[in-house]
């Protein structure tokens, strides 16, 4: 089977739109946390934007990681003790499913006001962007877009954590066609199927920023 294939049933339009709502969930949601919610509040949060607009499930576990658990890898379990606060960095990454297709984004936010933290958040999505112009002009293969994504990290004083490399989106699931991540493409990954992950770590601060999307 091959590895950018997709069901004969794909809507490349349908999947557009899909992963358009799933980055408007995220925003929606960032703009009604509040003050000493913790992950399990926002994630239900994120079950009532589902529910608005037809999402049928999650493809992955949702993720909400607020300060120190920015830091964690996916697999990670997040601390319920852990609560927004003024100045909390969080982020939230959500996998969609509507209509046998997959949806996937994560962004991170602060919460009221941290000038050091929302430069890590800024960071973050400039690591993303200049790696997506890097494949884009470049043609790089999934293997040198992340040499280039911690490259580009580095520069900025920023840790990138690789366990953290992307994976391929698409049909539900896209598992049937491929199960590795983006770091392990020996290829140009082609546009509007693959997303980039993009995770930083501050060395100084003890906290993380995450960003993901379609690279396209």
């Amino acid at each position: 089977m091959n590895t950018e294939e997709n069901k004969q049933s794909f809507n490349l339009n349908a999947f557009k739109e899909l992963q358009k709502n799933t980055r408007s969930i995220v925003e929606n949601v960032s703009r009604h946390v509040e003050e000493a919610m913790s992950f399990l509040d926002i994630e239900t949060l994120i079950e009532d934007e589902y529910q608005k607009i037809g999402i049928e499930k999650s493809w992955h576990p949702t993720k909400v990681r607020i300060d120190e658990d920015t830091l964690l890898s996916f697999s990670q379990k997040s601390n319920p003790e852990i609560k927004i606060r003024p100045g909390s960095i969080y982020f939230i990454d959500i996998g969609t499913v509507a209509n046998d297709l997959e949806g996937d984004y994560g962004k991170t936010f602060v919460f009221g006001e941290s000038p050091e933290k929302q430069l890590i958040c800024d960071q973050c999505e400039m690591v993303f962007k200049q790696s997506v112009e890097a494949w884009r002009e470049k043609k790089l293969t999934g293997q040198k877009l992340y040499e280039f994504a911690a490259s580009a990290a580095r520069d900025l004083g920023l840790v990138l954590n690789l366990k953290m490399d992307g994976h391929r989106l698409g049909s539900y699931p896209h598992g049937l066609f491929f199960k590795g991540g983006v770091a392990d493409l020996d290829f140009t990954p082609s546009p509007s199927l693959w997303i980039l992950e993009i995770q930083v770590m501050s060395p100084t601060l003890n906290v993380g920023a995450f960003f993901e999307d379609l690279i396209r």
